[in-house]
């Protein structure tokens, strides 16, 4: 029977990748998706 190590559940991250970093860069596209939105939505206003 093989022992549970705990080490072999450890993560290993490299320079590129940071905690959290995913979160960050999903904030970002959420703010430019909501300019681009507010953008369209003008352009439809202004078109009717």
């Amino acid at each position: 029977m093989k022992e549970n190590n705990s080490n072999e559940k450890h993560v290993k991250t490299n320079e590129k990748y940071v905690p959290g970093d995913s979160v960050e860069k999903h904030k970002t596209l959420e703010d430019a998706n909501s300019y681009l939105a507010s953008k369209e939505i003008k352009q439809q206003n202004e078109n009717l």
